[in-house]
């Protein structure tokens, strides 16, 4: 039997390596106000990359998120992505961040700063609903699965679909997890035939 692979999720990875310069940024950015969270903590501040120190980061970062924009939706020209906050999450040993997603956002992404190898962020599979019938398997694919998990090393990017549910379970690493998230939308016009669909954002 053939089996159609229909409206699958893309989940963009790339890898960005930190600077000395913005390494010592992201160290002393933890002795500014954290706010917790359901299972860990945060920085109040919500603009971290618009810091002139991070300027090359967020250049990258823009870049990969419209890498991620081009390949997925090949929209037609002029329409392009853009980072509209951005903050640094903190999990010590044995929290976790629950599972969320991010409301007002096109994109999001999650850049590790520095996590263990053994960390992880899971998604959630939207098809399954709380009362789905649940039928025990032989083995997991990417039908079957209720979610998913993906290794986060240090200076890993992800992009996905703000909408798509995620979370971490609790890290058992010694030293801080440290991770960089930012939410997105889009400008241009996003349809060319000034009909009903038109919108110029």
């Amino acid at each position: 039997m053939d089996i159609y692979n229909l409206f699958p999720t893309a989940v963009g990875k790339s890898v960005r390596h930190l600077t000395d310069t913005e390494k010592k940024f992201f160290e002393e950015l933890k002795n500014t106000e954290i706010v917790k969270n359901a299972g860990n903590s945060f920085t109040k501040n919500i603009h971290v990359l618009d810091n002139p120190i991070l300027k090359d980061l967020k250049i990258d970062l823009t870049d990969i998120l419209n890498n991620y924009f081009q390949k997925v939706i090949e929209p037609i020209d002029g329409i392009e992505t853009y980072i509209t906050i951005s903050w640094v999450n903190y999990t010590e040993q044995g929290e976790y961040h629950h599972e969320h997603s991010h409301p007002n956002s096109i994109f999001s992404g999650v850049y590790y700063i520095d996590a263990d190898e053994t960390d992880k962020i899971t998604f959630t599979n939207p098809k399954f609903l709380p009362f789905t019938l649940d039928i025990q398997s032989t083995n997991f694919n990417q039908w079957n699965s209720k979610s998913w998990w993906l290794p986060t090393p240090s200076n890993t990017v992800f992009i996905f679909p703000s909408s798509f549910g995620h979370r971490v379970e609790p890290t058992t690493n010694k030293n801080t997890r440290v991770s960089l998230s930012f939410n997105t939308f889009i400008k241009g016009n996003l349809y060319l035939d000034n009909g009903l669909k038109s919108l110029n954002l």
